[in-house]
């Protein structure tokens, strides 16, 4: 007999939740968040006005001065550090260079299959060699000095492309120490690349370095195993590279943070984070058809919707602990707000305790609340109790073959070990109920179901309130990947 694990869990969640009226009898469901309220700040956010809300555009700017004036006016104080409810990043925007000529070891590669991640005016003919990775040991013993270094893209403890394209950097690093000439990485990622070759050869942003060096950096998609096995150890191969590179400005978008400071004397020095990310894809370049705007009331006005009316709740009915409200951009970019925040916290990290997310690409089932971490934290019960005072279901890690947990803003934090889950609209799987409107312009939101969104922000305000009133810090589930930074950022032996 095949055993549901999935169905099994959310069984013994109604029985808790069943078992457990009496203890939550007094945070019977109350009118705190409005229809109206929800609506209205969906249809604003993913308005045409707003053009997309592309990171450093004007329209992100309209979205983030509307959530800045929101917190405002609910009576949210800003960040101390800050100066104000603005934390401003500066991004380097990239643009694709308009001809490149790659050639190894006479085999040349054709620019479908090549990506210039970094260098401007690449001109290079010498040597490349072979390093495995380049990765720790791989470069021990290898002189690269003034060659090429030819490696597979990541190394072997990254199983997902957004992490080894992230490893790329500290490679590049290690190359530079060694007065390398440049980097190239052979794709070998699972996500086909006219997906990868489409998303990085538009325009595409990174927090800037300001003290960065523009090593060359080149992705191939091609079959160079034959060349490989020619390499002698230590010896490398003729390499011929010319490009104009990638052209490189600086823009600048803010995450928008508020504070809601607790109400109790002790507790109040721990922070529970909600975020939602307020960026979009923009506008459609060249478009030919009427509508031209990647609206974004799915991705992510709704979020913004839930984050706000936490917000507005929250200010007026403060619990225990303190709140941080943070509506991040750069989250389509490779989720650089939430990365920037915590490397730059306006807490320190080690009084942040959980971070509630909430994110989505639209819904097809209006009976559930779907939750990515749902089963590796130790609050579910709180999560499930919340979504069930509202007539709907909780569902646990919906279409876990799209890794989703790690593919949104809580995964910036769980890395450094705050329990992090993310809560999204309705869905078991990512079909084509969910594709048609993903990323798509016909991402608007007239054609939404309100009452069931009040009902999500609802559940959303209400878990928030179940978890910052809590007597127990939130943890995750024993033997979770996370587990072990969570002991090393609290301190737990």
């Amino acid at each position: 007999m095949t055993i549901d694990r999935k169905r099994i869990f959310e069984i013994v969640l109604l029985v808790f939740i069943i078992s457990s009226g009496r203890l939550f009898s007094q945070l019977a469901p109350t009118s705190y968040v409005t229809r109206d309220f929800v609506e209205s700040k969906v249809k604003f956010l993913s308005d045409d006005l707003l053009e997309g809300r592309k990171t450093g555009t004007r329209g992100n700017a309209i979205a983030a001065l509307y959530i800045a004036e929101s917190f405002r006016t609910m009576g949210l104080k800003p960040a101390l550090s800050l100066g104000g409810y603005y934390q401003k990043i500066g991004f380097s925007e990239t643009s694709p260079p308009q001809e490149i000529d790659l050639s190894i070891d006479e085999v040349t590669i054709s620019e479908e299959q090549v990506i210039v991640m970094e260098g401007k005016d690449i001109n290079f003919d010498g040597q490349i060699i072979y390093a495995k990775q380049a990765w720790g040991a791989d470069l021990d013993d290898l002189d690269v000095e003034g060659k090429y270094a030819l490696a597979y893209l990541g190394n072997s403890d990254v199983n997902n492309a957004q992490d080894a394209f992230g490893l790329s950097s500290d490679k590049l690093n290690q190359l530079m120490e060694r007065q390398a000439a440049g980097l190239i990485e052979i794709y070998n990622g699972r996500v086909p690349w006219n997906y990868v070759k489409r998303f990085m050869d538009s325009q595409r942003m990174k927090i800037e370095d300001i003290s960065a060096q523009n090593l060359p950096h080149i992705i191939v998609n091609h079959d160079l195993d034959e060349t490989i096995e020619k390499m002698k150890p230590g010896e490398g191969v003729r390499l011929r590279l010319q490009s104009d590179g990638i052209d490189k400005k600086t823009v600048v978008s803010p995450n928008v943070i508020g504070i809601i400071e607790g109400s109790d004397a002790d507790l109040k020095q721990e922070y529970i984070v909600l975020s939602a990310h307020f960026d979009h894809m923009g506008m459609l370049r060249g478009a030919s058809e009427t509508d031209s705007v990647f609206n974004g009331a799915r991705d992510n006005a709704i979020g913004c919707a839930a984050l706000l009316s936490a917000a507005n709740y929250l200010a007026k009915n403060r619990p225990k602990r303190s709140i941080l409200c943070v509506a991040f951009t750069g989250e389509e970019m490779g989720l650089l707000g939430s990365q920037y925040y915590v490397n730059h916290p306006v807490v320190p990290l080690h009084q942040t305790i959980f971070n509630l997310n909430c994110d989505g690409a639209g819904y097809s089932d209006t009976s559930i609340i779907s939750v990515m971490g749902m089963g590796r934290i130790s609050v579910d019960h709180l999560l499930a109790y919340a979504i069930s005072e509202t007539g709907l279901a909780p569902f646990a890690d919906p279409a876990p073959e799209q890794n989703l947990f790690d593919r949104s803003d809580n995964v910036s934090f769980a890395k450094k070990g705050i329990p992090a889950p993310t809560i999204t609209p309705g869905f078991k799987e990512f079909d084509d109920a969910i594709m048609k409107n993903y990323h798509q312009l016909s991402d608007e939101a007239n054609d939404l179901d309100f009452n069931y969104l009040h009902k999500f922000c609802q559940a959303f305000v209400k878990a928030t309130e179940l978890i910052a009133n809590h007597d127990e810090r939130p943890k995750w589930v024993a033997g979770d990947k996370y587990e072990s930074a969570f002991n090393e950022l609290y301190e737990i032996k």
